[in-house]
């Protein structure tokens, strides 16, 4: 006898019996919830734990760019801090660099390793720029640790307190002072 006028041969009487993995889990996450679950036997702790996610459905942090840009800036920024503070910072442009340059690698590559491809290499984002200026401020600090400012005469401490102060404004700067971030819009070749 049908069931609601389908027949028996209907496909929607036929058991589903091909599921996926992630189809799975979710059901045994669903069937723990229901039933109390809480990671802990009954009556010892009334804390519960949070619910096991089915691998399927957690977003990757990290893509090859965010790992390269990671590796990159961490390991410049190092070797140009440790490069800093070993020689010291002299009256010439290369050691100058190196003290501006390394802590804000160190910031940005630490920034990334944490936020991951919310920090993308091909353009400023909001968070490269909170990371930015945290790495300018311990630029400034370890250009102030190793005496940078205390040289020269007055115009020379004023020339010397102007780059480290570009360095800090430079985050705060539109986006459109980084380049084009859209994407350019293709002409005909006859145009």
């Amino acid at each position: 006898m049908p069931h609601c006028g389908l027949s028996e041969a209907s496909p929607w009487h036929q058991p589903v019996t091909a599921r996926t993995a992630a189809q799975e889990e979710l059901t045994r996450v669903l069937q723990l919830s229901r039933s109390g679950y809480s990671g802990y036997p009954r009556g010892r702790l009334s804390v519960l734990r949070t619910l096991p996610h089915p691998r399927s459905l957690t977003m990757k942090r990290h893509n090859a760019n965010s790992i390269a840009g990671t590796v990159l800036l961490l390991g410049c920024g190092a070797a140009l801090t440790v490069i800093s503070r070993r020689w010291g910072i002299g009256a010439d442009l290369m050691s100058q660099l190196a003290g501006l340059l390394g802590p804000v690698g160190l910031a940005l590559g630490l920034g990334m390793a944490i936020h991951g491809r919310a920090m993308p290499v091909d353009r400023i984002s909001t968070l490269a720029r909170v990371w930015g200026i945290a790495g300018s401020l311990a630029a400034v600090l370890n250009l102030w640790l190793s005496g940078y400012f205390m040289r020269g005469g007055a115009a020379g401490k004023a020339v010397r307190w102007a780059l480290p102060l570009v360095l800090v404004v430079a985050w705060l700067l539109p986006g459109r002072f980084y380049g084009d971030t859209e994407h350019p819009t293709e002409t005909a070749l006859g145009d």
